[in-house]
């Protein structure tokens, strides 16, 4: 992902957004089980980049971020390379034991 420029983090940040689409920053901070300022931190790049915006929520009390059309190019151009990481992941991990670890993790992310 460094060919394109990204971190792992603001990877993951572009492919929630991408799935879910346009939220609060408290959601999005709790849906990536991230305290919000290391999110804000996180997300400071990608703003200045272009690649997310970020704007007054509904109420004016919350602030809301949202992929941009770069962004949107920008993960989909990553997604290729995850994917590649994760086969190579797998291979020398186990699938079996890859999926065993996903699963753990989630269960960790539901609990917290």
């Amino acid at each position: 992902m460094a060919q394109v420029g990204l971190r792992g983090t603001q990877y993951s940040i572009l492919s929630k957004l991408d799935r879910v689409g346009p939220m609060s920053l408290g959601r999005l901070a709790e849906i990536m089980v991230m305290e919000r300022t290391a999110l804000s931190r996180a997300i400071g790049p990608l703003q200045r980049d272009g690649l997310v915006s970020v704007g007054a929520g509904p109420d004016g009390r919350t602030r809301r971020v949202a992929l941009t059309a770069a962004g949107e190019v920008r993960f989909k151009a990553t997604l290729v390379q995850w994917r590649r990481a994760q086969k190579e992941f797998e291979a020398a991990f186990g699938v079996n034991e890859a999926e065993t670890l996903r699963s753990t993790l989630r269960r960790v992310i539901a609990s917290a």
